[in-house]
Formats: structure tokens, sequence, C-alpha cells
């Protein structure tokens, strides 16, 4: 890495900052970590211009006063490799100082949720990534994360929810699901009390509360916590659908959207009430069946304030299907 990308890189890490609310320490946190990053690049430069510069001095000699110069060297200091590769300034290298600057701050409880995202986007630039995908090019940084990654082109899902019959690619993802059907959800937001089964749930949730989303969609202005998101959302505005049925050509902007649909050709209803035990395709039209048996209506008309189990019943209110019923009262 050159200085000229190193600051390419902190611009552009400076860009993301603007769609944020970033505090001040958020910034004394990401001028920390670049100017680190400039002197781990200084140093680099020195140790390889003051190799060469000592080389070049050496090969200018005659050739008697080179052979006494490197005996003396090798009398002072054995030939070996540790020396060289202790002052090679590697990614690796790069990715240490930030591991230790970021135990630190985290120590004076003053690496804040924005400063973290600095830092992954920082992990994401400075670990080398040396497996490649043989299909999309995708790079990794262990070779069993592009097993993992494999599935998504080969479509295998090998492991198998013995409760519902879904299947996931890894089985970490097939030991998160089980959760839902044991109702167990160990992550807990600090803030409001809200449980979840993955930490991973817990922490886009904590975005909301921090009003954090770092991703902005050009189009419309839209933020996003997660950058696959956004990328999804963009479909919206592209009219992109690459997922396609094989059976009725129906075609879909998301995987999971073209993976519940699957089931009414199969007419696997893996989510059931526990209440009536009805059965349904996926987990929202359980969530708005629930309702029924709770009374929950979370759905307000503005005018008159009255509420509905399902937003289509609201939409179509406000369509103006049943207008004449709705009153404004008085203010």
């Amino acid at each position: 890495m050159n200085l000229h990308s190193l600051f390419d890189f902190f611009f552009s890490i400076c860009k993301s900052f603007i769609h944020i609310g970033t505090e001040r320490e958020d910034l004394y946190s990401l001028v920390d970590f670049f100017l680190l990053l400039l002197l781990l690049q200084i140093v680099h430069y020195q140790t390889e211009h003051t190799q060469k510069n000592s080389d070049t001095s050496v090969s200018s000699c005659s050739p008697d006063v080179q052979v006494r110069l490197h005996t003396e060297k090798k009398k002072e200091q054995p030939c070996n490799k540790k020396p060289k590769r202790s002052l090679n300034c590697t990614r690796t290298g790069y990715f240490d100082k930030l591991s230790k600057l970021g135990e630190k701050s985290r120590a004076s409880k003053k690496f804040s949720n924005t400063s973290k995202f600095m830092q992954e986007k920082m992990k994401e630039y400075l670990v080398e990534k040396p497996y490649k995908c043989q299909f999309c090019n995708k790079s990794f940084s262990k070779s069993r994360f592009v097993k993992y990654h494999m599935h998504v082109h080969t479509g295998e899902r090998p492991h198998k929810c013995t409760v519902c019959n879904k299947t996931f690619t890894q089985s970490a993802h097939l030991h998160s699901h089980l959760k839902i059907h044991t109702g167990e959800k160990p992550y807990k937001c600090t803030i409001c009390n809200k449980t979840f089964t993955q930490s991973g749930h817990l922490q886009s949730h904590g975005k909301i509360h921090t009003k954090e989303g770092p991703y902005k969609c050009e189009v419309c202005n839209k933020t996003f916590t997660w950058s696959n998101h956004l990328h999804s959302h963009m479909r919206i505005h592209t009219g992109e659908r690459p997922f396609k049925c094989t059976m009725c050509n129906k075609t879909f902007t998301r995987s999971s959207h073209l993976h519940s649909h699957l089931r009414i050709h199969t007419g696997e209803k893996p989510h059931n009430c526990t209440v009536c035990k009805k059965a349904f395709f996926n987990v929202s039209d359980l969530k708005r069946h629930v309702r029924i048996h709770t009374g929950e209506k979370p759905h307000n008309c503005m005018f008159c304030n009255k509420t509905f189990s399902q937003l289509s019943n609201l939409k179509q209110l406000m369509e103006g299907a049943k207008m004449v019923e709705c009153i404004p009262l008085p203010g």
C-alpha cells in the first residue's frame, strides 16, 4: 500500500462518515487510525530506502572492499531472515496495530459504534485475502470461507432442520435457526430490553437507537446499516430481478423471496401457529395471523385513529374504498 492509496482509503472512509452522526471522539479515533497507518507506511518506506542505499554503497566499492565489508557484517550480525521479516510492514502488521489500538480504546470505553464501523472497514481493506472463488473472483482470508461461499453458486444446502425441514448452507446458520423453535433468545438490547436469537440481529437492532446508517442510496437517500441491504435495495431502482422460479418463471429481487415462493409449488408450510396449529408458507403470514389471537392492531389511520391488524386493510381505507367511514376526529 503506497501513500497515494492510503490517502484514497482515508477519504473514502470520511465520505461514509458524512451520512452518519459523527461525534468528536469518533473523529479522534478516525484520525488516530489514519496517523497510525501513515506512520507505519513512513517507517516501511524509510526501511526500504535505507536498505537500498546500503546495498548501493557496497556495490559501488571495489570487489575486495565488498568482500571485506560483507565479512565484517557477518561478524557483527549473523545472516538470517528474521531481522528482514521484522522490518517488513505487511498488511498483517497493520492489522495487529489496529487490533491493539482497538483494545486500548475499548478499555477506556470510548470506542463508539461509529468507530467500530470504521475499524471493520479497516479490517476489510487491510487483511490479506489470498483465496479466490473460481466463479465470481470474490476473495477470502481463509480457505474454508471459500468452501462456504461455493454453496451460493451450487445451491447446495446440506444442513437441514429436523423440525421444519428448512435447509442451510452452514451448520452455524442451522444452529441459530433452531433457537426459533426452542424460543431461546439469549441476546438482549440494553436500551429497550428486546431479545434476539442471534448476536447479528441484536447488532442490527442497536443501530436503530444510534441512528447509524453508513450505507446510503444515491437515488432516494435511504440509508442502511448493512451493505448487502443497500445492494438488494438498489434492484428496486434498476428493476433487476435475478432470481427466477424454474416452475412458473416468476422473478424476484432477493433469493429469500424465491425460496419462500417455491413453497407454493411444493406445498410446504413450515410455520405453524401455536394456538390453532394453522400452517403458513412464510413467517410474515404467520405473524399477521397471530394478531387474530392476540388482538394486536399495530397499523393506525392518521385521520381517525382507527386501528388495523393488517397493513393491507389500512391501505384499502386510505385509498378511498372506505373513506366515507373515515371521519376526522375534532382537534
